[in-house]
């Protein structure tokens, strides 16, 4: 029970990391369009759900294993 308890306030925990990540990560690419003087493309901007979903799990994975005194790896 307290590895699930675990995983659960990792996951709730990396909800508000990743949508400041996720956000600035669009801010710094528009400015980098900006820049150079293009307007960003309409498939970025149609991926941009995608890109909020998977900052999530990757920060989500980072939290459970990589932070010390979490779940041990070996």
């Amino acid at each position: 029970m307290d590895f699930l308890t675990n995983i659960l306030s990792r996951l709730l925990l990396a909800i508000v990391p990743s949508i400041i990540w996720t956000l600035l990560s669009f801010v710094i690419t528009y400015g980098l369009y900006h820049i150079k003087g293009k307007d960003l493309p309409s498939e970025y901007t149609d991926i941009f759900t995608y890109i909020c979903v998977a900052n999530y799990i990757l920060i989500t994975i980072v939290l459970i294993f990589f932070i010390k005194e979490n779940i041990p790896l070996f």
